[in-house]
């Protein structure tokens, strides 16, 4: 049932320019009876009080409570400041940025907390990506937010991200093995005999593991930037970096259960969004 919170009329401007109206918030300082779910009744239906004239079949874009739906103008038109009822079905009357698809991701803060990586287990996948391999769980969650490799919006160019975010992790992760084995294999004695040839090697591997570690944090840091603005949570561009720098496991697995309800869309570690193929997209 929702709460006694809600508005039910739902007041908006409108433009001809390019045959389409868009409506504006519901404006919560009107003088009217709050929303209750008697008051919408079994087909759930709103008032809207139409901001101009217009003709039968015209169609334009409502938005109420951070849910997006389409209103379609009953025959004979309408005038300017009549009321018409629609049809609007709302996921519930908390926060939240409501896509296409029908489902409501947090908005305003974090769906968990910073250190809230076993929230749903020590088993869950994306916790075990999160916590294990950091950069695969990125790629998850870049591909699922339709980003390129860079951390951009890409609603074309997002498709193999994960890939490209995957296999450069697993280099730098081959890389730290390489160097990790090679120089200390004599560290017991008192010289350590590297011949130059193996030193540039390995330096020249150092410098290719440090421009991905960079790589890493700027993609990590921008992600979450992206993802903060887009559902509207507070900080900033400098704490974005922090968080990925100080606690790369924790930021990675808070930006991966942000966006589904692992309870409603189970995670899985094989795929390249993290989720099951039949959870919802997210709306670029």
């Amino acid at each position: 049932p929702l709460s006694r919170t809600c508005n039910r009329i739902i007041k908006a401007s409108c433009s001809r320019k390019g045959h389409r109206c868009i409506m504006g918030k519901a404006d919560t300082h009107l003088n009217q009876p709050p929303l209750t779910s008697s008051d919408i009744g079994r087909d759930n239906r709103v008032t809207v009080v139409v901001p101009s004239d217009l003709d039968e079949n015209f169609t334009f874009d409502a938005v109420y409570l951070g849910t997006t739906f389409t209103v379609t103008v009953p025959p004979g038109g309408v005038k300017r400041g009549q009321s018409i009822e629609v049809e609007y079905t709302p996921p519930s009357c908390s926060p939240g940025f409501t896509t296409s698809t029908g489902f409501t991701v947090p908005e305003g803060k974090w769906r968990n907390g910073f250190c809230g990586c076993f929230e749903y287990g020590l088993c869950e996948p994306l916790c075990c990506l999160g916590c294990w391999c950091q950069g695969i769980a990125l790629g998850q969650v870049m591909q699922r937010m339709k980003l390129s490799c860079f951390g951009a919006v890409s609603p074309d160019g997002y498709k193999s991200t994960c890939k490209i975010v995957t296999v450069l992790w697993l280099i730098i992760y081959v890389i730290a093995n390489i160097t990790g084995v090679t120089l200390p294999a004599k560290a017991q004695e008192a010289v350590i005999e590297v011949s130059p040839t193996t030193l540039t090697v390995i330096s020249i591997l150092g410098v290719i593991s440090f421009l991905i570690s960079a790589y890493f944090i700027f993609i990590g840091t921008r992600t979450r930037y992206n993802m903060r603005t887009k559902y509207n949570i507070g900080g900033g561009i400098c704490t974005d970096c922090l968080a990925i720098w100080c606690c790369f496991c924790c930021a990675v697995t808070q930006m991966t259960h942000h966006t589904h309800d692992i309870k409603e869309y189970p995670s899985t570690c094989c795929s390249p969004t993290g989720l099951k193929p039949d959870a919802p997209e997210i709306d670029v």
